[in-house]
This record gives structure tokens, sequence and C-alpha cells, in this order.
């Protein structure tokens, strides 16, 4: 399994809090990946973690596209989050060639999800940082629950890439 390591905000120049400067949490971890990975190929490996081998993907038609990951070495070359698409449950917010911004919003709580990748050459170091910020009460005291459940299964699914 891979080392996660955990940072108190995501590196600089990541376009996650561009627009959105006010949140009330903050975390990014990162993992060393043994090869070159496009963000697309990444986030695609993250999710594809989180939900049993199966990513839904939806474009700006609304038409959803199933990916089954078989192997960690699959490619995953032909796969691109546009914005205003869907990756799994969440929005594609933004985007760069290194970085996707995820997000939605709630009654109690919003937030947004980046994943960002630095190629070193042979290798890839991918970080995922989440920004949330409360509405209410509510999603103070939710997330209050949630927050150590959403550390563990972040640094979870890392290791597991």
């Amino acid at each position: 399994m891979a080392k996660v390591t955990s940072y108190k905000k995501p590196p600089s120049g990541s376009i996650l809090l561009k627009n959105w400067q006010e949140y009330d949490y903050l975390d990014c971890f990162s993992v060393q990946l043994p090869k070159p990975e496009t963000v697309d190929s990444a986030l695609t490996r993250f999710f594809g973690k989180t939900n049993g081998g199966v990513v839904y993907i939806s474009n700006e038609k609304g038409q959803i596209n199933k990916y089954r990951l078989e192997k960690n070495n699959e490619d995953l070359s032909d796969i691109y989050y546009q914005v205003v698409s869907k990756a799994v449950m969440f929005n594609v917010i933004d985007r760069t060639k290194t970085e996707i911004v995820l997000g939605k919003e709630q009654k109690h709580l919003d937030f947004r999800t980046t994943i960002l990748v630095e190629n070193t050459g042979r290798e890839t170091i991918m970080y995922s940082a989440t920004a949330v910020r409360y509405n209410k009460l509510t999603g103070q005291i939710y997330f209050f629950f949630v927050k150590p459940f959403h550390r563990l299964l972040i640094k979870f699914f890392l290791k597991k890439i």
C-alpha cells in the first residue's frame, strides 16, 4: 500500500479555492503513484476504488457512460471530465490540465473536492483536497460526525490506488 501524506491545504496554484475563499473546513492528502497519470485517469481510479470498480460519467448532454475498472494498469486515456459533467454523483465545477474540482450544494452544507496531479517524470503525485462550508447549524453538526470518517475514507481510497 502507498504512503498517504497529510497537509493543511492544497498545493499553491490549486484552483480549488479560486472562486471559493470562504470555507469552514479544509484538508488535503497526497499519494505517490508509480507511473505518470493524467488528472482524468487519476480521478477515475480514485472513484473506481470507492465504487467497486465502476465509474459513471455523464457528459454535457446528460449521456451516461459506464466504465468498469478491471485492473490498475488499465488504459484510461480516453476519459475526459468536462466542466458541467458529472463524475459519479458530483458536478465538475472547474478544471485545468492537472486538476479537476468537483462539488455539490446541499441545504446544510456545500463542499468542493479536488484531484490534482503533479507528474515528476516517471511517477505522479496525486492530491485530494476537500473544502466544506456550513450553511446552517445542521451542517456543522452533520460534518462534526462525518469528518473522522471522511478523513479515514480518503486516506483508505488513496492507499488503494
